[in-house]
């Protein structure tokens, strides 16, 4: 009996040992990247989590972590550093960056983002799209923006800042000695979006039960899905397409792409015309024609 017990120890340890190597060699399997490719870069990589474990455990921001980074590297023209397992190349040269915003453009037009739209329908927006999709609604989209059709809505914005003024006296009245300036601007905030993105006037100063800026806040409040989904998204898209975790609460995308439909419903059926954002991308869609076959799903974008 002994020895079938010890038998059964040695293969375990044998199996913990192979199983620990597999894990270790994927999670430092990307780590000679830059050093095959003589490119200068960061050391220090833990293995899995590479220069971004302060990142994925939420300890720090990941624009500290790139301001680090590009200190770091003070003195050359770009060097390499690792989110997670994946090798990212930061580039320091102002030549350089501006032959890639430019000149060269076209061949750095994604953004490296990941989004699965099938789980996130309403994610699929100009910021996270790539070619040719982008292209194709970019060429449609930037005549909504022109900066002619922008101070249009000049006037609205003007009412929203009459109305933050407002709202600072109330404060002032309640307390004359302090004031909650985030949660001034942050109202101000919601009041312009809500005009000048949905068309909607909310004064949400004076309206504190708003659907609308609750659920906005909820789109960015910290939560531990969040940060999940980050980190698996960092470590490999694949286990995002299994564990679908949305980049949003869908109550929030619920929400806000319902009152963006009832919105465009309502004015193309009653005619109403309005200098706001709404009324751009009414336009834009009535324009808009896409080939099926330059999308991945064989699906229109509108």
């Amino acid at each position: 009996v002994l020895g079938v017990f010890g038998f059964f120890w040695v293969n375990f340890i044998i199996f913990v040992i192979v199983l620990f190597s597999i894990i270790y060699y994927y999670c430092t399997s990307t780590f000679n990247v830059w050093k095959k490719l003589n490119v200068p870069y960061i050391r220090g990589q833990i293995p899995l989590f590479g220069n971004y474990l302060n990142v994925a455990l939420g300890i720090e921001n990941p624009i500290e972590t790139y301001k680090k980074a590009y200190c770091e590297l003070a003195g050359l023209k770009y060097g390499g550093m690792f989110q997670m397992r994946t090798p990212y190349l930061m580039i320091r040269d102002p030549g350089i960056i501006s032959n890639i915003l430019i000149k060269d453009f076209s061949c750095f037009t994604d953004r490296g983002i990941y989004v699965d739209f099938s789980n996130e329908p309403q994610s699929e927006i100009l910021f996270f799209m790539e070619n040719p999709q982008w292209k194709i609604l970019r060429n449609k989209l930037s005549p909504a923006f022109t900066s002619g059709k922008l101070k249009q809505m000049y006037s609205q914005i003007e009412k929203c800042g009459e109305m933050m003024l407002v709202n600072i006296f109330d404060e002032l009245k309640k307390n004359p000695n302090e004031i909650d300036v985030r949660d001034v601007l942050g109202k101000y905030s919601i009041d312009v979006i809500g005009t000048c993105a949905f068309g909607l006037k909310l004064n949400v100063a004076s309206d504190i039960n708003s659907s609308f800026c609750s659920f906005g806040k909820s789109a960015f409040r910290p939560s531990i899905i969040y940060l999940l989904r980050e980190i698996f998204l960092m470590i490999s898209p694949a286990i995002l397409k299994i564990v679908r975790l949305s980049l949003f609460p869908n109550s929030t995308t619920a929400f806000f792409g319902s009152v963006f439909k009832d919105t465009m419903t309502y004015r193309e059926k009653h005619g109403v015309v309005r200098n706001d954002i709404v009324h751009a991308l009414i336009q834009a869609n009535q324009e808009l024609v896409v080939d099926k076959s330059l999308s991945k799903d064989g699906k229109n974008f509108v």
